[in-house]
């Protein structure tokens, strides 16, 4: 019967739930799978969205690595944001893809997470 119907209507639902919303988050990363002291790095979480979020870290992390991401600063929320909500204050997430943004003394990687729900 209508259930084709239903079924795109959840897809247009889902597809509008994960817009990226802009931040401006202090985050930490560090491998899941570590338990070296020194392992974890700093990052800025630059936009999220309900299945993930988008980091730039100075180390790179390869593609597939299981990220522990911890916010530790987030700016003041205005009314808007607190409605969209915020991204996770910890979360574990899986490297989708990475890129480098700069290629000077601070180099710098951009990286797209998925959480792991």
């Amino acid at each position: 019967g209508g259930g084709s119907m239903n079924l795109a209507q959840e897809i247009q639902k889902e597809q509008r739930i994960a817009i990226r919303n802009l931040t401006d988050a202090a985050a930490t990363c560090s491998p899941f799978t570590s338990t070296c002291p020194g392992s974890t790095v700093d990052g800025l979480v630059c936009n999220f969205s309900s299945n993930g979020c988008y980091i730039e870290t100075s180390q790179k992390f390869q593609c597939g690595t299981m990220l522990i991401v911890r916010l530790t600063q987030y700016p003041a929320m205005s009314s808007l944001q607190a409605i969209e909500g915020c991204p996770r204050s910890i979360s574990v997430a899986e490297v989708k893809w990475q890129q480098k943004l700069r290629d000077d003394a601070a180099a710098c990687y951009g990286m797209g997470l998925q959480y792991l729900h």
